[in-house]
Formats: C-alpha cells, structure tokens, sequence
C-alpha cells in the first residue's frame, strides 16, 4: 500500500498542468461537470492568468457540480480562503448560488453561499473579486469544497458560473478579550455565601462566561469580601 502524502494547497488559479475541456483541473477533484477554458475559447477572461473553473456550462447534467481539494493544515491554526466569481453566458438578469463548505474544521456555519448574478453575456469579475471566509482546522488536512447546483432553473439556467484565484493563507485573528457575565440575578448580581454558612457546593462561576477567539477560560484570581 503506498499513501500519498497530503501536501499544500496549490493551484488556486488553475494554470499548472495542461487543459482540459472536461473534467478537474491539475490538484483538485471534480464531480458533474467542471471545465476550464481560456480566452481564446470562452468569451470572458479570467481574473487572474489565462485559465479559470466553469461550472455546469451549457446546462449540462448532472445540475449539480462539484469542485474540491485537500491540503495539508495544522490542527487549531486558522486559516483564510478568498477567491473571484462571475456569471458569463447568459443574458437578462441571471443568478446562480455558490457554495463552499470544509470538511475538517471546527464549529462549522450551516452554510456558506454567495449569490452571483450578472446581466449579460460577459463575466463581470468586479462585483465579485475577493470574497472570503474563514475556518479553523481541527486536523492536519481539510477538503475544501466549492458546489454549484442549477437544479432549480429560471434564473440559473442558460449561464455559467466562473471560479478563479482561489486562495488559502493562515488567517490572522486578534486575541479578543473573553466576556464575563454575572453569576446571580438582575437583581442581585453577585453571588454572595456567608463564610460561616457551611456551604461547600463549588460555584461553577464559568459555565455562563465566553471567549470569542474559543480559548478556555481559567480563574487566575479570587477573593473574599
């Protein structure tokens, strides 16, 4: 048995590797119909180098389309995916729904979607240059998966939608400070025991406070009044 080593995330821009009509570009996955075209043979350019992904063009089927990749990630590291969409093809208003999800990361959205829409026949890259997300790995490789499905028709049909310089980088994220929220009541909000009550039951004086960057909370201080 020889296992492949998961490496980095490469071609985001979809140049390496020589072209193909159908089927997935060099370092990534496809199901249903991915294909990738130049200039010279589809109409718009590509917002970055020569080449770009198309999703279902034509209409062809399956309706739904799938493009995927995974790289290598370090467990807990954040990280930042940005990437160019555009609608191309069609005429009158148009719209199509991108999908992008990451199998391997932690607390992960329901969903994440970006409507593209477009109204005419050439890609329109500046509406759409640089979305981005973030996710945070919870192991040392993650499957990054964009999807497109035009089952739905109407205003999906009869156009394609682009995908181009997908990029992935370790996400920045400033260490917010957690949020302590009183252990009582609003009327009362501290949590007062009389030293002499015999009371021993520990106060769980966490369980209601919060860390936005997810850190565990500890106790570095207490005191007695």
């Amino acid at each position: 048995i020889t296992v492949t080593p998961v490496g980095a995330f490469v071609n985001g821009s979809f140049e390496n590797g020589p072209p193909t009509s159908f089927g997935a570009p060099q370092s990534w996955s496809a199901t249903g119909v991915v294909t990738y075209f130049d200039a010279t043979n589809y109409l718009p350019a590509a917002s970055n180098g020569t080449w770009m992904a198309v999703f279902n063009p034509g209409a062809y089927t399956p309706s739904v389309s799938t493009l995927s990749q995974t790289f290598a990630t370090v467990a807990g590291q954040a990280y930042s995916v940005t990437f160019d969409a555009a609608l191309a093809g069609g005429t009158g208003s148009k719209l199509q729904t991108l999908q992008a999800e990451v199998s391997g990361e932690s607390n992960p959205p329901a969903t994440r979607t970006w409507a593209i829409t477009s109204t005419g026949p050439v890609a329109n890259w500046t509406e759409n240059l640089d979305q981005t997300f973030t996710f945070t790995a919870t192991g040392t490789a993650v499957t990054l998966t964009f999807r497109v499905d035009i089952s739905a028709g109407g205003a999906a049909s009869n156009v394609d939608l682009l995908l181009d310089d997908v990029r992935v980088e370790v996400a920045i994220i400033p260490n917010l400070a957690p949020v302590a929220v009183d252990d009582g009541t609003a009327g009362a909000p501290l949590v007062t025991i009389a030293e002499d009550s015999g009371a021993t039951a520990p106060i769980s004086v966490l369980a209601n406070d919060s860390d936005p960057n997810l850190d565990p909370l500890t106790i570095t201080q207490a005191g007695s009044l």
